[in-house]
C-alpha cells in the first residue's frame, strides 16, 4: 500500500503491531498530513521544516515501523541498542546506590541514625530504579532474541524447502 493511501486505521494498526500505542486523534492527524503531502517522506520533510514536533515524531515512528517490517534486522538492532542504552543509564544508579549505602553505614556508625536512614532509603530507591532499567533492558534483549530465533527458523525452513 502506498503511503498516500494510509488512513488513520492503518496507521493505528501499524503502531499497535509495533507495540506503540497511538491516540486516534494523532493517527488521524498523521493520516491527514500524509494525504496532504502525498508521501510519508515528503510529510516528514515538511513537518521538519515547520517544527511541528508531535506529528513529526509520529511520522518518524511510522517510517521506522515500516522499515522494521521490511527488514526485521533493523528492529533487532534497535532493540539491542535500546537495551545497551538502558544498561548505560543503570550503571550510574548502581554506583549512586552504593555511595548512599556507604554514607548511610558511615552515619549509622557515627551515631546519626536519622541521617543514616535517609541515606539508606535513597540507596534502596536508586537500587530499585537501576533494577527496573535492567529489567527493561533484559526484556528488550529477549524480544530481540525471539525475533532472531524466528528469522533463523524461517531461513532454515526455506533452505529445507529449496
Amino acid at each position: 500500500m502506498p503511503p498516500s493511501a494510509l488512513n488513520a486505521d492503518h496507521i493505528r494498526q501499524a503502531f499497535d503491531k509495533a507495540g506503540l500505542p497511538l491516540d486516534p486523534s494523532c493517527a488521524q492527524r498523521l493520516a491527514d498530513e500524509i494525504a496532504c503531502y502525498g508521501s510519508l517522506d515528503r510529510t516528514i520533510a515538511a513537518l521538519s521544516n515547520d517544527d511541528v514536533l508531535g506529528p513529526l515524531k509520529d511520522a518518524l515512528a511510522l517510517r521506522q515501523i515500516r522499515s522494521e517490517r521490511a527488514d526485521p534486522a533493523l528492529k533487532i538492532a534497535r532493540l539491542l541498542q535500546e537495551a545497551r542504552d538502558l544498561d548505560a543509564r543503570a550503571a550510574p544508579s548502581w554506583a549512586e546506590a552504593a555511595q548512599f549505602h556507604g554514607s548511610g553505614q558511615f552515619r549509622r556508625n557515627q551515631g546519626d541514625h536519622d541521617l543514616a536512614d535517609q541515606f539508606l532509603a535513597r540507596a534502596r530507591a536508586a537500587e530499585r530504579w537501576a533494577a527496573a532499567l535492567e529489567d527493561k533492558a533484559l526484556d528488550l534483549r529477549l524480544q530481540a532474541a525471539d525475533l532472531q530465533t524466528g528469522q533463523a527458523l524461517r531461513t532454515a525452513l526455506r533452505d529445507m524447502a529449496a
